[in-house]
């Protein structure tokens, strides 16, 4: 019998697949999930990250898994194997995501390359091993994690916040085809958190001071909007008041931000 939409307090009994799953948010969501009761399944690229115990145990199941989301046909083969062990899929979030620190003009084809496959393509074929078994239950839920600046770069972020808002249009329409096959799909907005991410990121550390000085978000914190928000049937999740000023402003008056972030880069040189 197909099993319906998480609702109440709770994702008892449902299995979630996270990517990015041992570090910064998405290790965070894969502590709630599984002391919510759900069957978590952690993606990570790098075998050495995927350690017992990550999730600190729960009443739900924590199952690790190694998997380049960036290797279609890997990514294909993984889906399968976890359906049959595990049970379907009822909820997909793509956080798995690198940045890149560095002027569009000087960035290097590798790290290009090694974004997008990751924060682009990697999304994509998730959620194409995903679909087929959500419109043949009728249901499931895809989560694509965004960033504010997605809606307007910052100096020295162009291709990382390129690779954001072409995840964002590709959920925009993913929402409108998938929904005659009762199949959700959420967009997560977090602004800056406080993890690992640019220690990991590509480009050079001169690039990596970032503009704006704003206290970071505790990634628990994150975690936990991003549950209500799935709860509440919300389709676009914003983890701060800040990420939601942050994008209006970029709709309403980018000029501002360009402004801001040039008087603050003149100020540092």
């Amino acid at each position: 019998m197909p099993r319906g939409p998480a609702s109440g307090s709770s994702f008892q009994d449902k299995v979630v697949l996270i990517t990015g799953a041992t570090s910064g948010i998405g290790l965070s969501l894969s502590k709630k999930f599984v002391a919510s009761g759900a069957t978590t399944l952690l993606l990570a690229r790098s075998i050495k990250s995927l350690k017992p115990g990550l999730t600190g145990g729960g009443p739900g199941k924590e199952v690790l898994v190694q998997c380049d989301v960036r290797d279609r046909a890997q990514v294909s083969r993984v889906v399968s194997r976890l359906e049959e062990e595990q049970g379907p899929i009822d909820i997909l979030i793509n956080s798995a995501g690198i940045g890149l620190f560095s002027p569009v003009a000087e960035s290097r084809e590798s790290d290009i390359r090694d974004l997008v496959e990751t924060n682009v393509l990697g999304c994509i074929w998730l959620i194409h091993a995903v679909l087929p078994g959500m419109r043949g239950r009728k249901q499931g839920t895809i989560v694509n994690v965004s960033s504010a600046i997605s809606k307007h770069a910052l100096p020295y972020q162009g291709i990382y916040s390129g690779s954001k808002a072409a995840l964002e249009r590709i959920s925009e329409a993913l929402l409108q085809e998938e929904a005659p096959h009762g199949i959700r799909v959420v967009q997560v907005i977090p602004d800056r958190t406080r993890t690992a991410f640019r220690d990991k990121s590509l480009g050079e550390p001169a690039y990596k001071a970032l503009p704006f000085k704003l206290k970071e978000t505790d990634p628990d914190h994150v975690a936990e909007v991003i549950l209500k928000g799935l709860l509440a049937r919300k389709t676009i999740i914003y983890t701060s008041l800040r990420s939601r000023a942050y994008q209006c402003v970029s709709r309403s008056a980018p000029w501002l931000i360009d402004r801001v972030a040039a008087r603050k880069r003149r100020g540092s040189e």
